[in-house]
């Protein structure tokens, strides 16, 4: 399987997410407002108002444990992962985290709604777990 490892390290960023974030900015997570394209409605940007904000960078620090170089965003194999300490958070672009290039990934997007539920508290399984079983 071409994505274990960014399956793995998604699972971990989503369970540290959800111990991260303050109960205010769980509330936040709303399907229905969540876009993985907008800089307010991804799941850094719902949860702080802003992915690129002060806070948005303190949890990637906290909970992300890889990332992606930004131009491989969809089409992302375990050889584009790169370790967070390369992660520099006043980048004009910066790279992706391992949960939001599963986000942004087509064959994923059916996980999407469970990965906000989840770290928002209101379902208590990650449904991302079986694709490491296949």
């Amino acid at each position: 399987m071409k994505h274990k490892k960014i399956v793995q390290a998604a699972i971990k960023e989503a369970f540290n997410l959800k111990k991260y974030l303050t109960p205010r900015e769980k509330e936040k997570l709303i399907w229905a407002l969540f876009n993985p394209d907008e800089i307010d409605n991804c799941i850094y940007g719902l949860s702080t108002g802003n992915c690129h904000s002060k806070r948005a960078n303190t949890l990637i620090k906290l909970c992300a444990t890889k990332i992606v170089r930004r131009y491989k965003m969809g089409k992302a194999t375990d050889d584009d992962l790169s370790d967070i300490r390369y992660f520099i958070s006043n980048a004009p672009m910066r790279p992706y985290t391992a949960l939001e290039t599963i986000i942004n990934t087509r064959g994923f997007k059916k996980y999407d709604k469970n990965i906000l539920d989840f770290i928002a508290g209101r379902v208590d399984i990650i449904n991302l777990k079986e694709v490491l079983k296949n």
